[in-house]
């Protein structure tokens, strides 16, 4: 029956330890996005023609490309 115990302890800490570093993974993946991709910082926020603030990925890479198609 200790035998048991032991294994099915062993069992559950393997699938938490996988869980958590599943979602630490996800959660960094999900901060790379948030930043880099939705995050636009404008001069003016209410007025957009002056320009950002400081590139990202998306204002360096991606809308340079839907510029020149």
């Amino acid at each position: 029956m200790k035998v048991l115990n032991l294994l099915m302890f062993y069992k559950i800490l393997r699938l938490v330890i996988i869980i958590f570093t599943s979602s630490y993974f996800l959660g960094i993946l999900w901060y790379i996005y948030v930043i880099d991709f939705e995050t636009i910082n404008y001069k003016d926020d209410k007025d957009h023609s002056k320009g950002l603030a400081e590139e990202n990925f998306y204002s360096s890479y991606l809308m340079a490309d839907e510029e020149n198609s």
